[in-house]
């Protein structure tokens, strides 16, 4: 996940502290302006939210309380997922 620097060709390596930047600062003064992958978010969100909900309730209780938990956990694994590899595809 590298992207290049338009005036000195120099590579910058992303960082889990660079997940929600947008703009990046080159060691030669430049900014590097980063674009998420919308499509490709959605389509991780969707596949890391489906997937394990129906597979965790057909081994847990149906209890009200774990569905809200566990709908929230599953979302925020998949929004931060999709962040990152939204930006491992452009």
């Amino acid at each position: 996940m590298n992207k290049h620097c338009p005036q000195c060709q120099s590579e910058y390596v992303f960082k889990w502290s660079d997940l929600f930047k947008r703009e990046f600062k080159c060691s030669c003064g430049a900014t590097l302006k980063m674009n998420y992958n919308k499509y490709f978010i959605t389509l991780y969100l969707l596949s890391s939210f489906i997937v394990p909900f129906v597979l965790f309730h057909l081994v847990v209780s149906h209890s009200i309380l774990s569905v809200f938990v566990n709908t929230f956990c599953i979302l925020a694994v998949g929004y931060l997922g999709g962040m990152y590899f939204g930006r491992l595809t452009q």
